[in-house]
C-alpha cells in the first residue's frame, strides 16, 4: 500500500497525476494482454491502492450476502443443488466481469435483495433465484475496500469507509506527507474504474485479479454498486473462501411483476432451506421477512 521513502518524489505534480488516471479511465484495453495492462496501469498510476482491512468473524454474525441467478434452464440446471446459486464453473467465465477476468471465477454479491436483483438487470415476467448466504468462519476476513472516500453518505458503508480511509491516511500522512492530495484521487480514480460502462472491464478486472488472485491475497473486494448509483455496494469473494467458509441460508424463487421508478417490484413464489443436506422448498412466511427486508448499516469491528 505505501510507497518506500525514495519513491515519494516520483509523483509527478498533482495535475499532472489526475491526467494520467483519466488517461487509465479512457483508454481502450480491448486488445492489450493482462501484462500491458500492468505495465499501462503502473506507468500511470504508480501503484495499485488497496485500503486492506482484517475483520473479526463477529462483525459478519448477523451480515447476509445476496445473489441472483435468472432465468434458469430447468432442464439443465438442478435447483436443488447449492452449486447451482454459488459461482460459476471457470469455464463457462469467457469473458472479463467486473471483478474476474476470462477464465476466472469469483462470487458475485450484494449486501441488499434489490441491488442484487438490480445489477441483473432484469424485465418485466422474468423469473429468479436469489440466494441468501452467510459466513462462518473462524479466522479474521480478509478485504480490500474499493470504495472510495466519497462514497455518498447514505449507502450502508459509508461510516466503514470513512474509518478505513482515515485510517489510511494517518499513515500515509506520517509518512507521505506531500501526497495527501495524490490519495484521495487515487481513492477516487479506483471508484470510478468500477463504474466504467465499458463492457469488457479491461481495467475493474485487472485491479480485482491483483488484489485476489496475485500480488496481495484477499478473501473479498469491495466495491461500489453501479447499477444502484452507489446506494449500495457489491462483493467479490475468492472461490476458496465460498466453499470452505460461506454457507447457503435461504433461497427466494421469485418473478418481476413491476419496475417502479427503475427499481424492480417482485414476487416471492417458494423458499428453499437446507435440510439434512437436502433442499426442502416451502412457501413464504413471516420469518422471511427481516431477511428479504434486511438495512445492514455496517460498522465493522477491525482488528
Amino acid at each position: 500500500m505505501f510507497l518506500l521513502p525514495s519513491e515519494e518524489n516520483s509523483f509527478p505534480p498533482l495535475y499532472r497525476y489526475k491526467k494520467n488516471l483519466d488517461s487509465l479511465l479512457g483508454s481502450d484495453f480491448s486488445d492489450k494482454s493482462f501484462k500491458e495492462i500492468n505495465n499501462f496501469y503502473y506507468d500511470n498510476a504508480l501503484i495499485l491502492p488497496s485500503a486492506k482491512e482484517k475483520l473479526h468473524p463477529e462483525a459478519f454474525e448477523n451480515f447476509y450476502f445476496y445473489r441472483v441467478r435468472m432465468n434458469i434452464d430447468f432442464k439443465s440446471t438442478d435447483t436443488n443443488l447449492v452449486n447451482t446459486y454459488s459461482y460459476p464453473s471457470p469455464s463457462l467465465c469467457r469473458k472479463n466481469g467486473r471483478s474476474n477476468v476470462a477464465g476466472t471465477s469469483v462470487f458475485y454479491c450484494s449486501d441488499s435483495a434489490n441491488s442484487a436483483i438490480h445489477e441483473m438487470k432484469p424485465k418485466i415476467e422474468d423469473v429468479g433465484f436469489l440466494s441468501v448466504w452467510k459466513i462462518k468462519v473462524n479466522r479474521p476476513i480478509k478485504l480490500a475496500c474499493l470504495l472510495p472516500v466519497s462514497l455518498k453518505r447514505h449507502n450502508p458503508w459509508w461510516e466503514f469507509t470513512q474509518n478505513v480511509h482515515n485510517d489510511q491516511l494517518k499513515l500515509w500522512n506520517k509518512n507521505y506527507p506531500k501526497l495527501n492530495d495524490h490519495y484521495m484521487a487515487l481513492t477516487n480514480f479506483i471508484g470510478n474504474a468500477y463504474r466504467l460502462k465499458d463492457p469488457r472491464y479491461s481495467l475493474s478486472s485487472f485491479i480485482s485479479k491483483k488484489l485476489m488472485f496475485e500480488d496481495i491475497y484477499n478473501d473479498f473486494i469491495l466495491y461500489p454498486s453501479f447499477s444502484t448509483e452507489e446506494t449500495y455496494a457489491n462483493m467479490a469473494f475468492h472461490p476458496n473462501f465460498v466453499d470452505n467458509h460461506m454457507v447457503l441460508h435461504k433461497v427466494f424463487q421469485f418473478k418481476i411483476m413491476k419496475m417502479i421508478e427503475g427499481t424492480a417490484a417482485f414476487s416471492i413464489g417458494l423458499v428453499g432451506e437446507l435440510e439434512n443436506g437436502k433442499m426442502s422448498w416451502r412457501r413464504k412466511n413471516v420469518y422471511d421477512r427481516d431477511v428479504l427486508d434486511s438495512f445492514q448499516r455496517f460498522t465493522g469491528d477491525r482488528n
